[in-house]
């Protein structure tokens, strides 16, 4: 049995491992629409994507997403009933990058939210930006982990002030140390900023220097759309 101590604190970027990332979620309900390969029918997606999806996968969309709705409205979300279109609507968003839904004319407008964690590489974000690195990184947080032995019989709060020097001191080796303690770093990066940067070629970010991981996607209350009355027909 093992006791986890958890110290957080602000670092001035001294004595931190490379390869460290932060990690934050971001995630939109506002969407745009790009017209899909079957008529009437409009993909949703995350702004600048540009899925690439199979006619076929559109009409699996399609019909997933109208058994979805007709479960949805009278049966007031029955999870049973909604449960084979959720997970076929989820499989095709989760399978096709950019994805978020999609909007049939006159019937309804279906956004599904991803959940997206942004991961930045500290050492390459450092290799990239050279000298603009403290304007584009505004902060950086520096989790400390470590896996205590309570035979040792040392306090947890003891590890808040001095960490790896006091397992060398109750016993542990220099290694075993290191291996008991685990750091973290999270990047608060102006994003705005480094964009810029990166148009004007000031900075040039290596590859792996931003990476996102897409979480589990929530289907969103489906809208109900109006048809648009026929040329020449009264409304």
């Amino acid at each position: 049995m093992s006791t986890r101590v958890r110290a957080e604190g602000l670092s001035s970027g001294q004595g931190i491992p490379a390869g460290e990332v932060k990690k934050s979620r971001v995630s939109s309900n506002q969407l745009p629409t790009v017209d899909s390969s079957v008529p009437g029918v409009k993909l949703i997606i995350a702004h600048g994507a540009n899925p690439d999806i199979l006619r076929r996968t559109t009409g699996e969309l399609v019909q997933a997403a109208r058994d979805y709705v007709a479960a949805y409205g009278p049966l007031g979300e029955a999870k049973a009933a909604i449960e084979p279109a959720e997970a076929e609507i989820r499989r095709i968003v989760r399978e096709t990058d950019g994805l978020r839904g999609v909007e049939i004319d006159g019937e309804f407008r279906l956004p599904v939210s991803v959940p997206v964690t942004v991961v930045w590489d500290r050492a390459k974000m450092k290799q990239g930006t050279g000298k603009h690195y403290p304007q584009v990184v505004t902060g950086e947080r520096v989790t400390l982990e470590i896996d205590l032995d309570p035979h040792l019989g040392i306090e947890p709060a003891t590890f808040l002030a001095i960490t790896r020097l006091v397992l060398d001191h109750y016993g542990s080796s220099r290694e075993d140390a290191v291996a008991r303690t685990k750091m973290k770093v999270d990047l608060d990066v102006n994003e705005k900023l480094l964009d810029q940067l990166e148009e004007t070629g000031v900075v040039m970010l290596f590859p792996g220097t931003r990476t996102e991981k897409r979480g589990t996607p929530s289907i969103n209350k489906p809208a109900f759309l109006r048809k648009e009355p026929q040329s020449g027909q009264q409304e």
